[in-house]
Parts: C-alpha cells; structure tokens; sequence
C-alpha cells in the first residue's frame, strides 16, 4: 500500500476515494445494517481520509530514515545493560531517532496543511473554496487569492516557528544529558 500510494498525487488519491466511496457506500452500509446514505456522508471525512493516508505514506518514510540513522551499537549497549525491546525503544531509539525525524515531519504537516486546497476538488468547503465563493460575489478574485496565500503563509510561519522552538528544547535536552 505504501509503495502505492508513494507514487500517487494527493488529487488522484482524493479523486479515487470520492469515487469509490460514491459508487459502493449505500450499498456497504445497508450490508453492515447502517441507517446511513452517501448523501449523509460529510465530504470533510473524504479529505480527512485522503489526507491521512498521505500522512501515513510521509511517515513511514519519514520513521523508517530516522530508525535507521540509530546505529546498532545503541542496540547492543542497551541489551548488555539488560533493558526490555520496549525499554530500548523508549530510552534509546525514540529519543535519537525524533531529532532526526522532526524537520520531516514539520515539512510533511505544511505539505498536508498546502494539500487541503485540492479538497476542494471534492466539495470540501476549506480556505480556497471559501476565497472563491467569496470572490464569486464580487469579481475581486486577485484579491481574494492574494489573501488566502497570506492566510497560508501565516498559518506556514507559525508552524515553522514553533517547529524550531520545539527543535531548541530537544537540542537543550540532549546537550544537557
């Protein structure tokens, strides 16, 4: 699945669960005995699936890097001092892998946070679908498209600059131990 969805763009992905979903909900619902129809479904939860699973996807990538920069004398120190599997991936793998893992994870979240634009490809109601409908009013879509990139870019600033206050404490951390 993994190797799948590696390779496929997120307006693919949103496009092939809007219609799958669409052709086989009302039938699997009455199967499984829900009193529920397509039409009842939020097309929010359609985003929020596509979206996760891309997330999934940036993850596993993402941890697999990060475990695999934790050299196997680690492994190997913590088994000779007698500590559990959990107990070395608590205290050992965990804490030198996360470092290495948050600027992907941080880059990943303001890709998804950017991605939700495509949402709207699906009647999903986000940041710009609403600067359209907006515009739609008034004919002033330059204006509504600048303002929406603004909206992204603060909300990409605040991400950021939270991401390197988090960076700051863990460095503080691991320099004091």
């Amino acid at each position: 699945m993994r190797a799948l969805l590696k390779g496929v763009p997120l307006i693919l992905v949103f496009l092939l669960i809007f219609m799958v979903t669409s052709q086989n909900f009302n039938r699997v619902a009455k199967a499984l005995g829900w009193h529920m129809h397509y039409g009842d479904l939020p097309m929010s939860l359609l985003a929020i699936i596509g979206l996760s699973l891309m997330a999934m996807v940036g993850l596993s990538e993402t941890f697999r890097g990060a475990f695999e920069s934790v050299k196997t004398v680690q492994f190997d120190a913590a088994r000779s001092l007698g500590m559990t599997n959990l107990q070395t991936i608590r205290r050992v793998l965990i804490p030198q892998a996360f470092p290495v893992a948050l600027p992907m994870i941080i880059n990943m979240l303001i890709n998804l946070i950017k991605g939700t634009a495509i949402a709207s490809l699906i009647s999903v109601v986000e940041i710009l679908s609403t600067a359209t409908q907006a515009a739609s009013s008034n004919y002033k879509y330059f204006e509504a498209y600048i303002a929406t990139a603004i909206i992204y870019w603060l909300m990409t600033i605040v991400i950021e600059r939270a991401a390197v206050l988090l960076e700051g404490r863990m460095d503080k951390k691991t320099r004091r131990a």
